[in-house]
């Protein structure tokens, strides 16, 4: 890391704050609350607006305008400056935040040296977004997955057709303006290839101005899940791309590349893509899905660390027709697969490379339970040893209880249920086409196998009701009895989902448009029988209920565990023929 000059002096009035942690809810006066905290109205108030788009300056002019106070300026300027240096200490707050450098506190000089996968200068270099949220990095921290896969493919394909590219993800990197002109002008791309996600998709934009005011002869093109469902008003809005390639990106990013670089072919004969002509957006004809997976080449990976989940994708698309998931959106219904030989060749690519720990990125493994049954016995045939993990679906274990065993006996560690809800009413008008029956029996198959469940919850609903939240928070109870960690998250209408395409259909209002809050754990929406703020005070206090759950579980499970091999070895002491002493003083 490269120094270049000093903190960008700036009065601290002006500073945007952004809090660590999204994991708090709100007392019943509607004052916030989180682990041992619950903070007053002032220090709720100015908490609420530490979202990265506030300055402290804004945020004391609408204290002073909401509650039309009498205190002077100055020292409410220094209340809450001595608030925020305080939540700054208790590490629980970055003060002088920027959404591109969201783990820490914000230098605009400092030149991060960031590296692609090859040697400058390329062609093409593909990046990814980096996360404005700052919980983001400490989960990567303790649990990394590496390798973006969506433009590891496409690099992989491109290069397969002659032309040199670079991939860098910028995921959990620190960035600013320097370091994003130091990176272009390194590698001196022709073009620059943007993915995204919905809570990166602003972040991109941010690197595309950047690029564009470096130099203006770059083209940038832009993909992902956000901008195949936004194409239309990204390009109407944003300036700075290009061209906007929708779904998958392989061959349309081939003919966009022989188009820019050697100036074969027109966009407006190019399948997939959305592009700006004039003042005038022109939508071309939806691409045909790849279906012969099998042709594609392995994806570029920029490193292979034994600490670390690889990620490996069999498949693409989802069966499924849940109407809070973009999945079926974006693979339009169709689920495809890589055949179980194509499968294991890059497993065993991986495994000569060092990895032992793999994540099948898949939205459902078990999916064709064939193909599945296909690729464990390669691993069984071939002895393969490395420890994997999956997504998985309840109604499909329910079906086929005896694949679990196989799957365990083949290295798999973890699996994970999408639940989502308690209710079975709820399950049903959501789409999920899983019953409660199915779900406490899989989740008992897979409980008798030495594999970890993690079971996936939202509560959000447009149907939720506190009836049904209650329902979900004693199911995750019994899950929890049964062994599985609970993981619970608020329903999100992410661009995609059917919820979002009509939310007067189901009585929502989105109320929060800001893509950078986009999470599992910041509602931002108000339904038929809950509000946005309701939705955060449940899911805090069931997330810390049930965290408290299973803490007391595991202790109890370890104190029996404990107790069980104590009373073992008393059993086998007793069993033991003793000698009796030869002298009295032996027994001393």
């Amino acid at each position: 890391m490269e120094k270049v000059g000093h903190y960008m002096e700036t009065s601290k009035l002006q500073y945007t704050p952004k809090r660590k942690t999204e994991m708090w809810g709100y007392t019943d006066n509607n004052f916030v609350k989180f682990k041992d905290k619950e903070l007053n109205c002032f220090e709720s108030f100015i908490w609420e607006r530490c979202n990265g788009r506030y300055t402290v300056s804004d945020a004391i002019k609408s204290w002073e305008k909401i509650y039309n106070t009498t205190e002077i300026t100055e020292n409410i300027e220094a209340r809450v400056l001595d608030l925020l240096e305080k939540w700054k200490s208790e590490d629980l707050l970055i003060l002088n935040f920027n959404f591109l450098h969201s783990a820490s506190e914000y230098d605009d000089s400092c030149i991060y040296h960031l590296e692609a996968h090859v040697k400058p200068p390329v062609d093409i270099l593909l990046l990814t977004a980096p996360t404005p949220c700052p919980a983001s990095h400490k989960i990567n921290e303790k649990n990394p997955l590496l390798d973006p896969l969506g433009i590891g493919y496409i690099s992989a394909y491109l290069r397969s057709k002659g032309f040199n590219v670079g991939i860098m993800d910028l995921w959990d990197k620190q960035v600013n303006p320097v370091t994003i002109n130091d990176i272009v002008e390194r590698y001196s791309p022709k073009i620059v290839g943007i993915s995204s996600v919905t809570d990166t998709f602003e972040n991109g934009i941010r690197i595309a101005d950047i690029v564009k005011r470096f130099c203006h002869e770059i083209t940038i093109i832009f993909g992902g899940p956000h901008v195949t469902f936004e194409d239309k008003t990204t390009l109407l809005q944003h300036k700075s791309i290009d061209v906007v390639v929708r779904g998958e990106g392989e061959h349309s990013f081939l003919e966009l590349a022989k188009l820019f670089i050697h100036n074969i072919g027109e966009l407006a004969k190019i399948d997939g893509i959305t592009y700006r002509d004039g003042n005038n957006v022109i939508r071309t004809n939806d691409r045909c899905f790849i279906h012969d997976l099998d042709a594609l080449p392995f994806p570029d990976r920029l490193e292979y660390r034994r600490d670390a989940y690889i990620g490996i994708q069999t498949s693409r698309g989802c069966p499924g027709k849940c109407i809070f998931c973009s999945a079926r959106g974006l693979s339009g219904g169709k689920y495809r697969m890589r055949s179980a030989e194509n499968v294991i060749s890059e497993v065993e690519m991986l495994i000569d490379k060092g990895i032992n720990t793999i994540f099948f990125q898949d939205d459902t493994l078990t999916a064709d339970i064939d193909r599945l049954n296909a690729i464990l016995d390669l691993i069984e045939r071939k002895e393969l040893k490395f420890l994997w993990s999956a997504e998985s679906r309840v109604d499909m274990i329910y079906r086929y209880p005896k694949i679990v065993k196989r799957m365990a006996g083949c290295g798999c560690k973890v699996i994970q249920f999408g639940i989502e809800s308690g209710s079975q009413a709820v399950l049903n008008a959501l789409k999920k086409n899983i019953t409660i029956e199915q779900i406490n029996k899989a989740v008992s198959i897979v409980a008798e196998e030495e594999i970890t469940l993690m079971c996936s919850f939202l509560i959000g609903h447009p149907f939720d009701t506190y009836a049904t939240m209650l329902e979900t928070f004693e199911l995750g109870k019994r899950l929890c009895d049964m062994g599985a960690v609970i993981l619970l998250s608020v329903t999100c209408p992410y661009p995609g989902t059917i919820i979002q395409n009509n939310p007067k259909g189901y009585h929502v209002e989105i109320i929060n448009y800001d893509y950078s809050n986009y999470s599992f754990s910041s509602p931002v929406m108000n339904t038929k029988y809950l509000t946005a703020k309701e939705i955060k005070k449940y899911h805090y206090n069931y997330s810390m209920a049930l965290s408290d759950y299973y803490k007391k579980r595991r202790m109890l499970k370890q104190v029996s565990e404990t107790s069980r091999v104590i009373e073992q070895q008393l059993r086998l002491d007793a069993s033991q023929p003793m000698n009796a002493p030869k002298k009295a003083n032996d027994i001393m």
